[in-house]
């Protein structure tokens, strides 16, 4: 495996992850590592150490990503479900929105009426506009024990003020 130097000088160059491909395979491979869902736990590092045993879904889409949750020089916010759907159509200052969901885009709604807002990875969408992805919710946590899973993700299209976005640095 590249050290950390590596990591460091291929994320400061934005080259992780640098495809859609690349997104999806990673979310992919971090399901069934027996982690638990906790708020506001995971995400915390630039590279997550697989398996993290305690994530929420913004840490997991951190780990993906390759980035800290943490407040940065390129991104000024703490990485959550509010601060990726705002960016994604605001300043765009780590993601833009996409008009419809494609295999590595991240699908987000916001915290609303005291609940918390939710993302994830798209990994595919069938013919049907059916969209399927990964993301690490306390659901499955409760129901399977494993918190990361692959799904299908139709949930989030009944949501209000549901977004699609990639990261600005993912070059196809």
């Amino acid at each position: 495996w590249p050290g950390s130097k590596t990591y460091e000088a291929l994320w400061s160059a934005g080259h992780w992850p640098v495809s859609r491909e690349r997104i999806s395979e990673t979310a992919i491979s971090m399901c069934n590592l027996d982690t638990t869902y906790v708020l506001g736990k995971g995400g915390y590092t630039w590279l997550c150490d697989f398996p993290d045993s305690e994530l929420d879904c913004s840490g997991f889409v951190a780990c993906v990503l390759g980035r800290s949750r943490k407040p940065a020089a390129d991104f000024p916010y703490w990485l959550s479900t509010d601060s990726i759907w705002s960016d994604c159509a605001g300043d765009q200052l780590l993601f833009k929105e996409v008009p419809e969901p494609v295999s590595g885009c991240l699908v987000v709604y916001p915290d609303s009426g005291g609940r918390q807002g939710h993302v994830a990875v798209v990994t595919s969408v069938d013919q049907n506009g059916d969209i399927y992805g990964v993301d690490c919710s306390s659901s499955r946590s409760a129901a399977t024990g494993q918190a990361v899973t692959q799904r299908s993700l139709n949930f989030f299209l009944s949501k209000p003020n549901v977004r699609f976005c990639l990261p600005n640095w993912v070059t196809r």
